[in-house]
């Protein structure tokens, strides 16, 4: 995501309507910790920040709705900044696609599909992935975009296609094929 996002930046005075990438990560280990602000950038500091959030040991709760929720604020805070500032004619307000990953099932998954619904009559698209069998619970829960793998190699392709489609879907005259 950060490699397009430069790749983007790189184009944008070729472009007619650059797409800035951002991207966030918030983390559930337990608790709820954003381990990387909404940026824009991907440098040493942010990389070692993301290293130390991952190499964190996880606890026997997963409190996603949670984590939702505090992605739900920031997309909402991001959404009233974008308003009150100047844009050109050509420039559409950012498109939120929330990726979560799981290596279990939800602590409340009532509350996961309550702030999903919200999240989806904002228009914020959402996709999880679940990290083994263990995870298969999440498939109806965050149904219909869940997917659930046993190869954590493949999850990369897996992000990576599901957001081009979405993508396409969005804006079809802005993929080029």
């Amino acid at each position: 995501l950060m490699q397009c996002a430069f790749l983007s930046r790189q184009a944008e005075g070729r472009l007619r309507a650059p797409f800035p990438i951002r991207a966030q990560v918030v983390s559930i280990h337990g608790g709820v910790s954003v381990d990387l602000p909404l940026i824009d950038s991907w440098g040493p500091k942010e990389k070692v920040g993301l290293y130390r959030a991952v190499m964190r040991s996880a606890a026997s709760s997963t409190p996603d709705h949670a984590g939702l929720m505090a992605i739900e604020q920031t997309i909402m805070a991001q959404r009233e900044a974008w308003k009150n500032k100047m844009h050109r004619p050509e420039e559409k307000p950012p498109l939120e696609f929330v990726v979560t990953t799981l290596d279990g099932g939800s602590d409340d998954p009532a509350a996961v599909q309550g702030v999903l619904g919200r999240m989806r009559e904002e228009g914020i698209v959402d996709f999880a992935y679940g990290m083994t069998a263990a995870a298969k619970s999440i498939e109806y829960i965050y149904a219909p975009n869940a997917k659930v793998t046993e190869d954590l190699e493949s999850l990369p392709s897996l992000v990576s296609q599901d957001t081009l489609a979405v993508f396409k879907k969005l804006y079809p005259e802005r993929i080029k094929k």
